[in-house]
């Protein structure tokens, strides 16, 4: 039976949701634990080791402090004098030109991303939207009712960042960002492809198999994509096909859209940020305190949604010792897992209950040799 026919929570199928609550909640919406079904529905598990800034322990620490700052208390000295010399070393300009800055509002981000291209890049190109003509819509064309439908700007050696899921099976998606490296011309001299270097090499593998453009390099081709926007005319009112590359310049972003990634330095303004969470998260995504710069303190902005620990007091924990085996010797149990990196990880492997109960396990994605020894 299919999810769309059948009537049980999420289409019966199993759900795995990881992220954490005390990071920025959604500007326009309620926070996802609002809903019974996190309550009713879900069990949960903390994890534990932090894996980002597991180098640099004593800003791990401090970051679970900021983490859970409340909203009228203070943060303390050390952590204070450790933010000042974060700010003390960006007005020292010890960063790197082109590290990333993040911000609370879009029109801060825009303003910084104007700057670097034309800082850094030469023989900027304007990419306007086009119809299903291919014809340029002009910002301000009083018969589309889409608000932003900005030019893009886009030169070589401009950081950008992909805006829409493409091929996320192939890592092609929201919020990947790299740097163009060139532009490629159709038939009519127009420009139909942008070819990026993604910071991840491992995104675009499956492109570069069937690309001629990116066949044998670490790169992929971005081309416009379709979207729809409604047309108002005086008459009617109609949905229209607009396309456009899905980029945006990424020298810098909001904290809201930096949320997931992980850099070795940052430069963060805090002087506009709102609601909960925004510190903690804009903090957290370097990996050591020494490459996080901050423009301007105002540690009264770091505070976060104290709902946070009765939402997660009010869910069921995970039980860690559940059993899925049928404890008989009538039954073969049988345990397949996926597991990168077995040598790193096999005594925790080997220790797991369901390990031990296992009659034949059979391990994927992973790989031994033939010397190494899994009695010891």
């Amino acid at each position: 039976m299919g999810i769309h026919s059948n009537t049980a929570i999420f289409g019966n199928v199993g759900i795995i949701a990881i992220g954490d609550f005390y990071q920025c909640s959604p500007v326009a919406s309620s926070s996802i634990y609002s809903s019974l079904l996190w309550s009713d529905h879900f069990e949960y598990v903390e994890l534990k080791i932090n894996e980002r800034q597991k180098t640099n322990v004593s800003f791990s620490q401090m970051l679970n402090r900021i983490r859970k700052i409340k909203k009228k208390e203070d943060m303390s000295k050390e952590d204070r004098d450790v933010l000042e010399k974060c700010h003390q070393r960006y007005l020292n300009k010890e960063y790197h030109p082109e590290a990333l800055h993040l911000f609370a509002k879009n029109a801060q981000v825009d303003a910084h991303n104007e700057e670097m291209i034309e800082k850094i890049c030469t023989n900027i190109r304007t990419f306007y939207e086009v119809d299903s003509n291919d014809k340029e819509i002009k910002q301000g064309d009083s018969k589309h009712s889409r608000k932003n439908n900005k030019p893009l700007r886009l030169a070589k050696n401009a950081r950008v960042m992909i805006t829409k899921n493409i091929s996320v099976n192939d890592g092609l998606a929201n919020g990947v960002t790299g740097r163009i490296i060139d532009f490629v011309n159709n038939n009519n001299t127009e420009i139909s492809r942008i070819i990026i270097t993604c910071d991840s090499t491992t995104v675009g593998r499956l492109h570069r198999i069937s690309c001629p453009h990116c066949h044998g390099k670490d790169t992929i081709c971005v081309t416009r994509e379709s979207d729809t926007i409604d047309q108002q005319d005086s008459d009617f009112r109609s949905r229209k096909s607009i396309k456009q590359f899905p980029l945006r310049l990424s020298w810098a972003m909001t904290v809201h859209k930096a949320q997931g990634i992980t850099v070795d330095q940052v430069v963060i303004s805090t002087k506009d940020f709102f609601g909960t969470d925004m510190g903690y998260t804009a903090l957290s995504r370097v990996r050591t305190v020494e490459g996080l710069f901050i423009v301007d303190l105002h540690v009264n902005k770091f505070y976060c949604n104290e709902n946070i620990d009765k939402v997660l007091s009010q869910m069921k924990a995970m039980s860690k010792n559940r059993s899925i085996f049928q404890e008989s010797s009538q039954f073969l149990n049988i345990l397949f897992h996926n597991i990168e990196g077995l040598k790193c990880n096999f005594n925790a492997f080997r220790q797991h209950h369901l390990t031990r109960k296992a009659d034949i396990i059979c391990l994927a994605e992973t790989w031994l040799k033939h010397n190494n020894d899994i009695n010891k």
